[in-house]
């Protein structure tokens, strides 16, 4: 069978075209620890992991693809438009860091975990992760 000779030149451009790049894969916060409904001591330490962004320091600004964590405890997340404000029930890790250790009273509370951008406006879209624990009244400490 005979090439046409537009079509004979056209192959070896098609052979050469890059891949299609990968798709991004959404960003999203998750707990590596505390599990959901774990029963607690008054201090619960918190380890935290991302993927589709890299968790660094807060520097205030945005870079795209860069990140650091929030917790919302026994409080709704702010919008993904607004600044997260500094207040006792929001824990910032603006260091970079993805553990913490928090002393929570008597109780059942929710912890969500939130990226933000380093301008601390949460990343829009990113998938958040919530855990509910139980610290008993009586802790029994060793």
């Amino acid at each position: 069978m005979k090439v046409p000779a537009s079509l004979a030149l056209l192959l070896p451009m098609v052979a050469c075209t890059p891949a299609k790049p990968p798709a991004v894969t959404q960003a999203r916060v998750f707990f590596v620890a505390p599990a959901d409904g774990m029963l607690a001591g008054d201090t619960v330490h918190i380890q935290l992991g991302a993927e589709g962004v890299k968790i660094v320091a807060a520097t205030g600004k945005r870079v795209e693809g860069e990140a650091h964590h929030h917790l919302f405890i026994d409080t709704d997340p702010t919008a993904d438009t607004v600044m997260i404000p500094k207040n006792d029930a929001i824990r910032h890790l603006g260091t970079g860091a993805d553990t913490i250790s928090l002393v929570l009273a008597p109780g059942t509370h929710r912890i969500i975990a939130v990226a933000a951008w380093g301008d601390h406006v949460p990343v829009a879209g990113a998938v958040r992760d919530t855990v509910t624990i139980e610290v008993p009244a009586a802790v029994i400490k060793p």
